[in-house]
């Protein structure tokens, strides 16, 4: 078919068309090390997204000049940079964020004069700041949920004490008191999965699925599943919310029986321990191995390639950007029906889904997998299938679609 010609007219009008510029507060911190800036997260496809619609984009981060604290992801040149003051962990947030918050706002109202929209990650401080200024200058404002932060904060904070972890938990309440009524009075929230979408009701709540990062699925074709069923892998962090503990129980099952299955687990977290006296009660210490937090793309791409049955036996979960990836590499899944889990998997076809905390329920469904090589790369096939709509471009696309921001489909 012949491409037809752009009029003229109209595409000088749209290349004369004025650069909107979308600035976003994401939950992060940047670090300025050896000059250049990295991310202590890796979350920003969708922002990169954005800037390849021809838009301008702003990133709002915690910036402080010096080494990461942990794994740091290089920060796309493609984003502008608006550095807020910075903090440590959420303790520090908490006793500090009267502070931080009166020391970052004549930034960002003066900044604010050259953003058309103005976003940010939500229930949280800054985010909701960003949307308080917004709505004063009347600009296009949003807010953005990627995960139940509520329902994973008593797990994240196991080891600050019960007077700590409950003082945190407290001073959390109101600003998510606050995200819900902002998103009842219409203000548009993007929340990842239908189950979080739920927790902020409101005229203008969409709910987004996650997507699988590009750097990590590459763009070469990966065969389906038809080995290497005897290797089990868990990418994520060792937290009771994680539900590792259940996965090594279940590992432990089917020892029982006389199948010997290989462990991974890409990942770490304050549950380590717990999960070492586990498997060494379980005597399964020689059947797992760890390989600490994995950063690279390329390494956890390889990492995820070399295992047949990908779990994630999460207790609480949003739409893990972990499982998007291991689906689009042609894995097999075996997941927990939680949270936004089923929304991208559907039991039987996508993957196995099994109910949470339920090691034997989670036994018999990798034991069907070792059994079955075809069902195993039937999954795989419909997963890989599935994964190919869930892209950073797409939810971009929809998010400003849905704010009413006009760009071009053709930019670059």
């Amino acid at each position: 078919m012949r491409a037809v010609a752009e009029d003229p007219v109209v595409a000088d009008a749209r290349n004369r068309m004025p650069v909107v510029t979308v600035a976003f507060f994401l939950n992060a911190r940047a670090y300025i090390h050896e000059n250049r800036r990295v991310l202590d997260s890796p979350k920003v496809d969708m922002l990169v997204g954005m800037r390849r619609r021809g838009l301008r984009v702003v990133l709002c981060v915690p910036t402080v000049n010096g080494p990461p604290a942990g794994a740091a992801w290089p920060l796309p040149n493609e984003l502008e940079v608006f550095a807020l003051p910075f903090y440590g962990g959420y303790l520090n947030l908490i006793r500090r964020s009267p502070v931080l918050l009166l020391r970052a706002l004549p930034g960002l109202v003066r900044a604010s004069r050259d953003w058309d929209v103005m976003g940010g990650m939500a229930p949280g401080g800054f985010g909701l700041v960003m949307v308080a200024v917004g709505l004063v200058k009347r600009r296009k404002v949003f807010m953005y949920a990627r995960g139940d932060i509520a329902a994973s904060l008593p797990h994240e904070l196991a080891d600050e004490g019960p007077l700590t972890s409950r003082f945190i938990q407290l001073a959390f309440r109101p600003l998510e008191l606050a995200t819900r009524l902002l998103a009842a009075r219409g203000v548009p929230i993007f929340s990842t999965g239908h189950e979080l979408a739920q927790r902020f009701p409101g005229p203008n709540a969409i709910a987004l699925e996650n997507y699988a990062r590009p750097d990590v699925v590459g763009s070469g074709p990966v065969s389906t599943v038809t080995d290497r069923l005897d290797r089990v892998l868990y990418v994520g962090r060792i937290s009771r919310e994680k539900g590792v503990d259940v996965l090594v129980n279940a590992l432990g099952l089917l020892r029982g029986t006389g199948l010997n299955l290989r462990l991974v687990i890409a990942g770490d977290g304050p549950d380590r321990d717990l999960v070492d006296r586990l498997a060494a009660h379980l005597e399964l210490t020689d059947a797992i191995t760890f390989m600490g937090h994995v950063s690279e793309p390329e390494t956890l791409r390889t990492v995820i390639l070399a295992c047949g049955i990908f779990v994630m036996p999460s207790l609480s979960e949003g739409v893990p950007m972990a499982l998007l990836e291991a689906m689009a590499l042609g894995r097999t899944v075996v997941a927990s029906n939680v949270g936004g889990i089923p929304t991208v998997i559907s039991d039987g076809i996508d993957g196995l889904l099994v109910p949470p905390s339920d090691p034997a329920a989670l036994a018999m469904a990798i034991q069907r997998l070792v059994d079955d090589a075809n069902l195993a790369a039937n999954l795989s096939s419909h997963a890989q299938i599935r994964s190919q709509k869930l892209t950073p471009q797409a939810q971009a696309d929809l998010i400003l679609e849905n704010l009413g921001v006009t760009y071009s489909s053709s930019a670059a």
